[in-house]
């Protein structure tokens, strides 16, 4: 979790097993990432206009499964919606709390002023990035986030803003 990203916890309110967590992720549209390390599954969903990291894992205190969600904040608008229809199908077939770690917001359910208020909260977390970062746009990983900022051309003078 850095600047460069907005990142949130998911943790079901009944016991679910990686196996299980990780065949609800694919069932909802989730691709494995080749590149999971043990103990963790890591899955991204994503399409041209938006990425979203999802990573499963076992919490060593109990043995029960969460999911962490990272967004990189340099998505376009379209990573809002994606996010929306994630969380209301996760949600419907999980029950669980999602918390965003940087603000500390939980949410218990996928109702639809829920579903609003964690649209906003994405959207806020964009508008800071951009007003630190300036305009950058791109459906990529949080790991490629300032990577791919720096292969940017610099801005010309007559360049718009």
């Amino acid at each position: 979790m850095g600047l460069e990203s907005a990142t949130f916890s998911f943790v079901p309110h009944q016991r679910q097993t990686l196996a299980s967590l990780s065949e609800t992720l694919r069932l909802l549209g989730a691709a494995s990432r080749c590149a999971s390390q043990p103990p963790f599954k890591d899955f991204v969903y994503r399409s041209v206009g938006y990425w979203i990291d999802l990573r499963a894992f076992e919490q060593k205190s109990d043995g029960l499964a969460v999911l962490s969600i990272r967004i990189a904040l340099c998505n376009p608008a379209e990573v809002r919606k994606a996010f929306r229809s994630l969380l209301e199908r996760l949600m419907d077939d999980v029950v669980g709390t999602l918390t965003d770690l940087r603000g500390k917001s939980r949410w218990h359910d996928a109702n639809s002023e829920t579903l609003d208020q964690i649209e906003l909260c994405l959207l806020n977390q964009q508008e800071v990035f951009e007003q630190d970062f300036g305009k950058f746009e791109a459906a990529i990983s949080g790991d490629e986030v300032f990577e791919a900022m720096r292969r940017q051309p610099p801005p010309t003078p007559d360049s718009p803003p």
